[in-house]
């Protein structure tokens, strides 16, 4: 600032900074008595020593004026200040302040619920668009991992359509093959936990057969028919066959098994489709062999790599460790599709209603809209606890398939003596006695 006199005040060193400043801002000079401070600064004499000596006195004026002008500043008691200096005391004593989440008069349970909201509306989405739904979780196999509700959401007829536009099928199908749940063969039996009183020591090893000898036989007449009836028919109606992914269900394993077996002659592209389909998740997360292929298939799985800590929390636990099956999923498997299981509603898993519901709607899209011929294999255990299970163990696994318009065929693999009876009753009398 220049005044009248044409001097500049504030670069004067015999003014005071405070004069300056007042001077400034009402637009005239005030007179300035020399104190000894500003003496010292004006004498230019030798009795004042040399130019440096002169200039280190002013800059320790000037200084000084400053540093009482930021104290008068700060002694202001303002909130900004005194929050600022809790602050600086919270940190000094190795406290810093507290998360949003912890604040006062946050909502933090809107934010979460607005979080999982933003969630279930994207997984929503994609299903709905199955947007990068699909991953390659190795060189010769692909996932599809759901949860319960995009299970739900593609079981509607207006989007199950669209998880089959999203399928790699490079051939024209003629046939529809469903291979449902089977049990009581011995590697199925083997998994049961400690825990599970329901299977005995017999059945751990042999299954439900009388002898190592008998179940091993049985398992190669499933081999067999792979082999003689079921792939040459696939290869011929370049089929859809819908199997289980779970390694020790014996019916789809020995079908992926002898594919795999021919799978050379077949060339890069099998003339087939196969997608394996299970629920049984629960039964990988108690199986702890660290070599396991579910392990290997999660850890490369982004979709099921988000569920993992739900899935831990909720089926981890002493009961499920002792009681439940130890299962793996399926190696052969070139597309697998997984449930959760999981209500997220109620936080509830083994909820099984979902998986069901999306294999019934496939079959039975696939059967009216496709217009394939159909036909379902079943053999092994079959149980019949509830006319309202949701279990694929259920016979009424059976029943839906026939309810969509797919006969069923159960596949008996015992050796047994034939029945030269004329009549029905004929046979259950000659039953009754062999009994």
């Amino acid at each position: 600032q220049t005044f009248s006199s044409g001097t500049d005040r504030t670069s004067n060193p015999s003014v005071p900074a405070s004069v300056a400043l007042r001077e400034m801002e009402s637009g005239e000079e005030e007179p300035v008595e020399p104190g000894p401070r500003s003496a010292a600064l004006l004498d230019t004499g030798p009795a004042a020593g040399s130019h440096s000596e002169a200039g280190a006195a002013r800059a320790a004026f000037e200084g000084g004026d400053q540093a009482s002008a930021q104290e008068e500043k700060d002694s202001k008691p303002s909130p900004h200040n005194e929050q600022g200096h809790n602050e600086q005391v919270q940190m000094a004593e190795g406290k810093p302040p507290p998360p949003l989440s912890e604040e006062e008069g946050f909502d933090n349970q809107s934010v979460l619920a607005d979080e999982q909201f933003t969630q279930e509306r994207y997984d929503e989405i994609k299903a709905k668009t199955m947007h990068q739904m699909i991953e390659d979780v190795s060189d010769k196999q692909q996932l599809l991992f759901l949860t319960n509700q995009q299970a739900d959401l593609l079981a509607q007829p207006d989007n199950v359509d669209k998880l089959f536009g999203a399928l790699d099928i490079n051939h024209t199908p003629k046939l529809l093959i469903v291979l449902q749940w089977d049990g009581g063969f011995q590697r199925q039996m083997a998994g049961a936990g400690p825990g599970n009183r329901g299977i005995n020591e017999h059945e751990r090893r042999h299954g439900t057969f009388v002898s190592d000898a008998e179940s091993r036989d049985a398992e190669a007449r499933l081999d067999r028919f792979m082999l003689e009836v079921l792939i040459p028919m696939a290869v011929q109606t370049n089929a859809i066959v819908i199997c289980d992914a779970v390694a020790e269900f014996e019916l789809s394993s020995s079908f992926l098994r002898m594919v795999a077996v021919q799978r050379a002659s077949f060339g890069d592209t099998l003339p087939f489709f196969v997608m394996a389909i299970t629920d049984e998740i629960h039964c990988f997360y108690v199986n702890s062999n660290p070599d396991a292929h579910w392990r290997a298939v999660r850890r490369r799985s982004r979709a099921w790599a988000k569920r993992d800590k739900k899935l831990v929390d909720l089926l981890i636990n002493q009961k499920m460790m002792m009681n439940c099956h130890r299962y793996d999923l399926s190696v052969d498997a070139p597309m697998v599709i997984l449930t959760d299981g999981i209500d997220a509603k109620r936080d509830k898993a083994l909820q099984r209603g979902p998986a069901t519901r999306l294999l019934t709607s496939m079959i039975r899209h696939l059967t009216s809209k496709w217009t394939l011929p159909s036909i379902a294999f079943r053999t092994g255990l079959s149980v019949a606890h509830s006319l309202n299970s949701d279990a694929a163990p259920s016979l009424l696994r059976a029943v839906d398939a026939l309810n969509s318009g797919c006969p069923a065929v159960f596949l008996d693999v015992r050796e047994r003596e034939v029945c030269s009876a004329a009549t029905r009753q004929e046979v259950i009398e000659k039953a009754k006695e062999a009994y």
